[in-house]
């Protein structure tokens, strides 16, 4: 909870001291983004009269739900009878909020890249855990032993924390111990000639800091992941006056080890929430790590979580691990990436969507044909080329998209795979002899989830007989809460699959991908045989290149743009086909 409180007599700090009778106040929380502020949400329901003198906000009664982890403004309104605001007092930006459900006091060890009681590394690494007193009382002295396991992991060396630093001393004793053999550890510090010692200020004072190293081969492709503590077992402080404090409480360090990446288990219900996610490898890549990447990377009322610091990294893969530098980048990105095609590239099982019938591809939860009601894929007919497009229906904030295509490799040969443009920021595909899996999903702090309808992906396949065989789509689309909005199966059979060779209209699609470099696909329909220009041009307006010219038949056309010889800025390419003309925008980015 929290107390709002009256900061004198007469006014709340800065609201208006003379308002009409019968007026009240109500009192709002908000994150930290622009949107946030200007539509902050009520703490409570409740009117109070304008002489209320404060209010205690229980976090658990928050009408719109219990507040989660983070930072936020806070808000006292004054309104009239008639429910006119009339003038407002709001923290400022060296008064925000944090609620932190993870609080703790004692001793323990902390990973020192993000604070936390989770030490989530890999082979090889090269990391510091500090040695922390969490809100200490007037302490001057203490002491900590425990133990870590020594087969996969070695302490290099104990130093010195800058605890002391921040109290007047005469000087300080650090007297570290351990052994690698046996995977035991002791310290002592103390601080010589300071009265007040180490007061509840900060709530954690760094005392030392330890430097490990993992061992190579802490993981392997056989064995992928390693949970284990690096345990405080006792520990002591004592206050200024040289007496014995209550034995303080102990937190240990958790060790997660996993190939860089491997950050969450399905359907884990110890995930934590931003921005205390706790990492949890399960030895797989699959949509739940993406998930959670992606709910980290966006953030929440502009927080963000550091499970996805996972860069700059050092080694070589399979074997990065991160050296996290405070912020989310291109570099983590890649981490990511890198080790997701990896795993992907090493045919482990699990991890990936399943088919019904003969189960191929994935694991044992193998979804049946359904009718279903936020997917479904539309097949139009190229020549001897299939486009088979892959769509969510009327969704509320989608976030991430799994989508597994299965063929007839008897009958198709996959061409090419390309995302979609209802999500944007992460794009996986990856293709075998007969299917092809797709993960998309939405980076974007300022927009992190997706509504209503739109293209996920796109997959090119060519009829190697002419002819046509049955396509199944296994999907699972998940919301920004990583919660399944709707997965299962459906096919060719099934009643939510829409093959239009025709199309009722002119149209002419946005070219993907876009921004490109160097080479792009536009796609254009035709209700009816017509003449058909299709004709590039630069920002001035001068045409660059003719695409198309001529006439062609009714149905869907694609034509690709290369573009290597250009220079990279902005291009529009327009359609003329009969009375119909469009004109669409592109960017070349080099």
């Amino acid at each position: 909870s929290y107390t709002f409180q009256k900061f004198d007599s007469q006014t709340w700090r800065s609201m208006a001291k003379d308002y009409p009778v019968g007026s009240y106040i109500q009192f709002f929380y908000s994150d930290t983004t622009a949107a946030g502020r200007q539509n902050p949400i009520l703490c409570s329901n409740t009117q109070f009269p304008a002489t209320t003198t404060q209010f205690v906000w229980n976090f658990a009664d928050t009408p719109s739900g219990a507040v989660a982890d983070g930072i936020y403004h806070l808000y006292a309104r004054l309104y009239d009878p008639n429910g006119i605001l009339l003038d407002e007092d709001r923290t400022a930006a060296n008064q925000l909020l944090i609620i932190d459900s993870n609080i703790l006091n004692g001793i323990g060890l902390f990973d020192q890249s993000d604070d936390d009681l989770h030490f989530y590394v890999q082979n090889g690494a090269t990391r510091q855990i500090n040695l922390l007193a969490i809100y200490p009382d007037s302490v001057t002295a203490i002491s900590y032993a425990g133990e870590f396991p020594e087969n996969v992991m070695q302490i290099v060396s104990i130093e010195e924390g800058p605890a002391w630093q921040s109290v007047q001393n005469q000087g300080v004793i650090f007297e570290p111990m351990w052994n690698n053999s046996e995977g035991t550890f002791e310290v002592s510090a103390a601080v010589l000639g300071s009265n007040p010692g180490l007061v509840s200020g900060p709530p954690f004072f760094v005392v030392g800091v330890i430097t490990v190293t993992v061992a190579d081969s802490a993981v392997t492709p056989n064995a992928r992941t390693f949970d284990g503590t690096f345990d405080v077992t006792s520990g002591t402080w004592t206050d200024y006056t040289g007496t014995q404090l209550d034995d303080p409480s102990l937190n240990d360090l958790a060790i997660p080890i996993g190939y860089l990446g491997d950050i969450a288990t399905p359907s884990d219900p110890n995930r934590g929430t931003i921005p205390n996610m706790v990492p949890n490898p399960d030895g797989h890549f699959g949509v739940d790590d993406i998930v959670v990447f992606t709910q980290a990377w966006n953030g929440l009322g502009g927080t963000w979580d550091p499970i996805a610091d996972i860069g700059p990294y050092q080694g070589q893969v399979p074997d990065l691990w991160a050296t996290p530098d405070g912020r989310l980048d291109v570099h983590d990105l890649m981490a990511f990436t890198q080790m997701f095609d990896w795993y992907r590239a090493q045919n482990f099982t699990g991890g990936t969507l399943a088919f019904g019938g003969d189960g191929k591809p994935g694991n044992n939860n193998s979804p049946q044909d359904m009718d279903s009601e936020h997917f479904y894929f539309a097949v139009t007919p190229d020549g001897d080329r299939r486009i088979v497009e892959l769509f969510a229906d009327d969704v509320e904030a989608l976030m991430t998209a799994e989508l597994t295509l299965q063929f007839d490799e008897g009958v198709y040969e996959l061409v090419d795979s390309e995302r979609g443009e209802m999500l944007d920021g992460l794009f996986l595909d990856y293709p075998e002899e007969d299917h092809v899996t797709l993960y998309t999903s939405q980076l974007n702090p300022d927009q992190p989830a997706a509504h209503g309808t739109g293209l996920l992906g796109r997959v090119v396949l060519e009829s190697t007989t002419g002819g046509d065989g049955e396509l199944s789509v296994a999907f699972d689309l998940r919301n920004r809460n990583g919660a399944v909005i709707e997965s299962g199966q459906t096919s060719s059979t099934a009643p939510s699959v829409i093959v239009p060779e025709i199309p009722a209209e002119f149209a002419l699609e946005q070219n993907y991908p876009n921004p490109f470099n160097p080479t792009t696909t536009i796609r254009f329909g035709l209700p009816e045989a017509s003449d058909v220009s299709l004709v590039v041009y630069n920002v001035m307006g001068r045409e660059v290149v003719r695409l198309m010219e001529g006439e062609l038949s009714a149905g869907w056309h694609a034509v690709q743009f290369d573009a290597s010889r250009l220079a990279s800025g902005v291009y529009f390419y327009r359609l003329e086909a009969g009375s119909f003309n469009a004109t669409r925008k592109m960017v070349l980015f080099k």
